[in-house]
């Protein structure tokens, strides 16, 4: 409760001036007051003259690593003046191009007095996928969104008074009906406020990577009100969270469904962030390991498009004739690029090792799951048929698409090699639509510790529960030659699972110690 009589009220929000207004409150009455606050200054980029479009051609390797706008590109050849908005439609491109906007701009120097704020990208859409750049640095991106508003924070340092180029990637797909191509009428660059960040990993049990765990920071008094962000992490476990008003942040990462060694709920980390700073965090859960296979991680697919209905390629031995790679990444997984036919049969195929440590580390059935796929699939493992989603058109019933369908298969341990090569074969078939992996990709996870105590703690030398310098101080003397360590304490130790104990295991150890007050 407010005592009546004069008052002063205090308004902020972000890309807006604080405004203080003098406010008459009476006994016993319940006050209505409207207030108007003025935004900070801000451009639409969709207005200025200057836009230029380059389109590189077909998704390929080459167009993926291609960037025009690197130091040392030629400036002029292939870029055409252009105008926001800016679909592809009328340029009638084949389907999945990938291209690039260039726009220089001049900041006035009035905006000098803000040096030090993070300023705001948005009201931008791009159909399709879409990687965002200021002065070179990247600035975020967009995977698969046809309409959705993007908004990205350009970070304090990264623009300067004077002149900036915004520079973004866009890659269509037409698979889905889009096609390609900046479409919003508006894109406002706006002044945000004095922000910061936090960044960092989420590391899974062994101290790898939990690839597309959620992270959510969130803070009930900042200068705005309660505030709170949410992230997705990479598929090498990294993610950022940008343009955070200053205050005291609780961090929690979700690895979601995936197995765990422990059902607890994680604690969560408090951090503060200032403005103009990135406060850095080393999350670490009890998830089991997850392997996106996709190309980054060192995993090649390999695919046949228009096989017959008849046709079984699932055999480990299968000579692959026919076969031409497809290139699955975290940016894209559709056959789309390869081939836009419809009502047709493909065959994908990978081949595989288990991470030695997993054999020693884990027993009983794996998982291949979190990916979709357009629009029926049968999963074969080393030749057995081990699921599928959907109906193919030859079947009794007919045909049914399953194509927004997460997929989660069980494939049981006996059907694997742990120590020699595997072979995943998925039998696809399209009716419409891009085909193969669309929006998520596959990943590989055990799903059961072993009974070895070392199994359940990697890192804890000692057995005493905990992972501490004490754990490294052993390991190295280990390393050392001055101790022996049992076989329990050596998996325990043996960070990397290559069979010994070496200075790059010390390394891990002490590094999962010194984290450990950030821990999950």
């Amino acid at each position: 409760a407010v005592p009546p009589g004069p008052a002063v009220l205090n308004i902020t929000s972000p890309g807006c001036k604080a405004e203080s207004f003098q406010v008459q409150l009476p006994q016993g009455k319940c006050s209505v007051v409207e207030a108007a606050i003025s935004p900070l200054p801000a451009i639409d980029l969709a207005k200025l003259p200057g836009w230029k479009l380059k389109i590189l051609g077909t998704v390929s390797p080459q167009t993926e690593l291609e960037n025009p706008n690197s130091p040392g590109a030629a400036t002029a050849d292939g870029w055409l003046e252009t105008a926001l908005p800016s679909p592809w439609t009328a340029l009638k491109l084949p389907p999945w191009q990938i291209g690039w906007y260039q726009l220089k701009m001049f900041i006035p120097s009035d905006w000098r007095q803000w040096q030090h704020c993070d300023l705001l990208l948005h009201s931008l859409v791009f159909d399709g996928s879409d990687w965002a750049y200021w002065n070179n640095v990247p600035i975020g991106r967009t995977l698969r969104e046809r309409t959705k508003q993007r908004q990205y924070i350009v970070p304090a340092g990264t623009w300067s008074t004077g002149e900036n180029t915004f520079t973004l990637r866009g890659m269509s797909e037409n698979g889905d009906g889009g096609s390609g191509g900046i479409t919003s009428e508006h894109l406002w660059l706006q002044i945000w406020g004095y922000m910061g960040s936090i960044a960092g990993t989420v590391f899974d049990l062994e101290g790898g990577p939990a690839p597309y765990a959620d992270v959510t920071a969130s803070c009930p008094d900042t200068e705005y009100g309660p505030w709170s962000a949410s992230v997705q992490t990479g598929y090498d476990g990294r993610f950022a969270l940008r343009g955070l008003p200053p205050g005291r942040y609780t961090v929690s990462a979700d690895v979601g469904d995936r197995p765990t060694a422990s059902k607890e709920a994680p604690a969560p980390v408090v951090v503060n962030v200032a403005p103009g700073t990135t406060a850095a965090l080393r999350l670490h859960t009890k998830a089991l390991p997850s392997l996106p296979l996709i190309q980054e991680r060192g995993y090649r697919w390999r695919i046949l498009i228009g096989a017959a209905a008849e046709e079984d390629h699932s055999a480990p031995s299968d000579s692959e004739t026919g076969f031409v790679d497809l290139p699955v990444t975290d940016d894209h997984g559709s056959w789309g690029m390869l081939s836009t036919a419809s009502r047709v049969y493909c065959w994908l195929r990978l081949r595989f090792r288990l991470p030695s440590s997993w054999s020693r580390r884990y027993t009983g059935d794996l998982l291949l799951w979190h990916f979709d796929f357009d629009d029926v699939d049968q999963l074969f493992v080393n030749g057995t048929a081990v699921g599928q989603y959907g109906r193919f058109p030859y079947e009794e019933k007919g045909y049914e698409g399953a194509a927004d369908d997460v997929r989660i298969y069980t494939i049981p341990a006996k059907l694997l090699n742990p120590n020699g090569d595997n072979v995943i074969a998925l039998k696809g078939y399209k009716a419409l639509g891009q085909g193969g992996f669309r929006r998520l990709r596959p990943m590989l996870s055990p799903t059961q510790l072993s009974e070895s105590p070392a199994a359940a703690i990697p890192g804890d030398v000692n057995g005493d529960g905990i992972v501490s310098v004490p754990d490294a101080l052993l390991a190295l003397r280990a390393v050392l030659g001055q101790i022996e360590l049992a076989e329990d304490r050596l998996l325990a130790a043996d960070i990397d699972g290559n069979g010994f104990v070496s200075i790059a295991d010390v390394l891990a150890v002490l590094r999962m110690a010194l984290s450990a007050p950030q821990s999950l």
